[in-house]
């Protein structure tokens, strides 16, 4: 009776090596989008007293 297991079903190519799944092309967010345009623009003060500037 056999003691070893049966080896998984991993891809592999024609050398018996294991090749990884294809992974998806993913663009980083923003990249192919225009810049977004603010609804106003000035400085902000937040309620811990620091400044945000909007264009």
């Amino acid at each position: 009776m056999p003691t070893k297991k049966a080896k998984s079903g991993k891809p592999r190519d024609e050398n018996g090596r294991y090749t990884a799944p294809a992974k998806a092309v993913v663009s980083r967010v923003g990249i192919n989008e225009e810049n977004p345009v603010p609804e106003k623009s000035g400085d902000v003060t937040t309620r811990h007293g620091s400044t945000i500037h909007y264009s």
